[in-house]
């Protein structure tokens, strides 16, 4: 069965203020809520709903879980027989939902897009998230413009 559980910025006042919470999710008239109690005792935390993600089902060669909105790098797959050695850095690319194809992919940050299959997560390295390191989203000086 497939693992259903979200995440999002923790906007209370207690003990999760300003860090992520996980766990499930509700959305009602008094605000979005992320439930990161236990299976015996509930402890729902208000969250704010712009950083709210669904976990992807995927986990990164480290065995992380990849939520929509991180940041994922991922693993030059240049062919070695053809171009020797790769000097490629990874490519950044952030987890999305993708309404037109009705699922998760990557948006690429500086160049295209990798593709998003299971058989290449040993490629992949969660390496922070939009909400927390906006940084990683910015072009680097002289970075190589692959495409």
């Amino acid at each position: 069965m497939r693992e259903i559980k979200f995440r999002g910025k923790a906007i209370d006042h207690g003990k999760h203020h300003g860090s992520m919470v996980y766990g499930n999710l509700s959305v009602d008239e008094s605000g979005t809520w992320i439930d990161c109690g236990t299976e015996q005792e509930s402890e729902w935390v208000p969250v704010d709903p712009a950083t709210v993600g669904q976990f992807i089902g995927f986990v990164d060669r480290d065995d992380r879980k990849i939520y929509q909105g991180d940041i994922v790098a991922v693993d030059c797959d240049c062919d070695p027989g053809y171009y020797g050695t790769c000097s490629h850095a990874p490519n950044l690319n952030i987890v999305i939902w993708d309404q037109t194809e009705a699922s998760f992919s990557f948006r690429g940050i500086m160049f295209r897009a990798d593709d998003m299959h299971a058989d290449y997560t040993d490629m992949w390295d969660v390496v922070g998230n939009v909400y927390e390191n906006p940084e990683l989203l910015a072009p680097k000086e002289g970075a190589d413009k692959r495409e």
